[in-house]
């Protein structure tokens, strides 16, 4: 009876003291955000709205990118069946998720292979899916194929 009290009144504590902080937490979100919001820019506005689109699509765009993965070395024909020719390498690395796939960057004549974009439904799938590329290596007829994240041009800049 009273260990149980004890343990009641711990869990009360522990209740308000995660509560009060949880305000804190908001309340000094709103208050930063707010703050940002207000201060004037150099051109003597409050916060340049073209700055805060820039920041908006910018996070949309990472977000967009954090469902895409980026197909190296598979060979390009005409007439190709683009959603089986990535079905096998999928296959072989062991992941069967649904996707999208498309060719990106221009055809050109010779013998340039585009790369191909694949789209997942979730950032997750595009993890379990680099984890296991380095299987890609030890299969002859996909050795030369990669896969990687989809990285902005800056990111592409600095590797």
């Amino acid at each position: 009876g009273q260990q149980l009290e004890q343990k009641d009144k711990q869990l009360q504590l522990l209740k308000a003291s995660v509560e009060e902080t949880m305000q804190t937490t908001v309340e000094s979100g709103i208050k930063s955000y707010s703050a940002a919001v207000q201060q004037k820019g150099e051109s003597g506005t409050v916060c340049d709205s073209n700055i805060l689109k820039k920041v908006m699509k910018s996070v949309a765009a990472e977000e967009d990118r954090s469902k895409n993965l980026i197909v190296f070395g598979l060979k390009e024909e005409d007439e190709e069946q683009l959603p089986a020719l990535v079905n096998a390498v999928l296959d072989e690395i062991g992941e069967k998720p649904h996707f999208k796939a498309t060719r990106v960057g221009w055809k050109r004549p010779g013998t340039a292979i585009r790369p191909v974009k694949i789209t997942v439904p979730s950032s997750t799938a595009v993890h379990q899916i680099l984890m296991k590329t380095e299987r890609l290596r030890l299969v002859e007829t996909h050795k030369d194929v990669w896969i990687c994240p989809d990285r902005s041009s800056e990111e592409r800049a600095t590797r």
